[in-house]
């Protein structure tokens, strides 16, 4: 977690958040540069990118916060985002809400093997 977007290139999220990042003129610590540095590492070799969770859990390290805490934080911002889809959706048409089912998907990965 934290890098990749099952479907979607790149996270629109980073972009403001890192012009919210200047603006309060807070730097790029140790965590989020290595975070970078292992972005860079996959999209050479995979083309994937850092998605919003992995950037705020390095930005969230840098600012000293545990990881008990980041999940707390983590854990609020799920609940919200669930909150306004649903909001944004409860008055539309039915199916309309996250149309795309698992068999609309087409797996390409390796296949299943047995795990020790």
């Amino acid at each position: 977690m934290g890098f990749a977007r099952p479907l979607a290139k790149g996270d629109e999220r980073i972009v403001a958040m890192e012009r919210t990042q200047q603006v309060l003129g807070l730097p790029n610590g140790e965590h989020l540069q290595l975070a970078k540095q292992i972005e860079l590492s996959l999209l050479k070799t995979f083309d994937e990118s850092m998605n919003i969770n992995g950037y705020m859990s390095a930005f969230l390290a840098d600012l000293d916060y545990t990881d008990e805490e980041v999940y707390r934080i983590f854990a609020v911002l799920v609940t919200s985002g669930v909150t306004a889809c649903y909001v944004d959706t409860r008055d539309k048409a039915p199916d309309t809400f996250l149309p795309l089912r698992c068999a609309d998907i087409e797996y390409t990965g390796k296949l299943a093997r047995p795990v020790p």
